[in-house]
């Protein structure tokens, strides 16, 4: 399954999605997964060596991807919950389970990225501080700033306890 948000279907200059089986694979490489990644490669049609994959910290580090490639392996940014780059067919990839993913594209720029956002980031306003970054390091204005938010768990599905939702 591939989710996609309808807002960021509009820009056709740009790709995106949250992905399910057949096409997703855990972080750490198993053999076991590896019809998972030729499903994947099919997909983005961009070779493993273009991909970044983020290490997540649950933390407030981000990361900005530049020209540098491996030879075959995806480059792997470590401890970091942003990923930000202007390269044009680098698939930024991250892992959520019940966290929050937001896609951000600035068209002006050509700038796209990711954010992880799960509690611990959450309650430090990591979104928003990544935000902020990209606004003071890139000149934007808000309004330059696409959001697509993707799915994440649901009340439904999840309980916390009286000392987190004080946080």
């Amino acid at each position: 399954m591939i989710w996609r948000s309808t807002l960021l279907n509009t820009f056709k200059e740009i790709s995106h999605g949250f992905v399910s089986k057949p096409f997703s694979f855990p972080f750490m490489f198993k053999l076991t997964y590896l019809p998972s990644y030729v499903s994947f490669f099919s997909l983005v049609k961009v070779p493993p060596n273009k991909w970044v994959i983020a290490d997540q910290a649950h933390g407030t580090s981000i990361y900005i991807v530049g020209k540098e490639k491996n030879k075959i392996w995806p480059l792997i940014a470590y401890k970091t919950d942003a990923l930000i780059t202007q390269e044009r067919k680098r698939p930024l990839i991250m892992f959520f389970a019940d966290c929050i993913p937001i896609f951000i594209y600035v068209p002006r720029l050509k700038v796209v990225g990711i954010i992880h956002s799960g509690w611990r980031g959450t309650i430090r306003d990591f979104p928003l501080k990544a935000l902020t970054f990209l606004i003071s390091n890139y000149n934007l204005h808000p309004k330059d700033i696409y959001l697509g938010i993707g799915p994440s768990i649901h009340s439904c599905c999840f309980e916390v306890k009286e000392d987190f939702i004080s946080q």
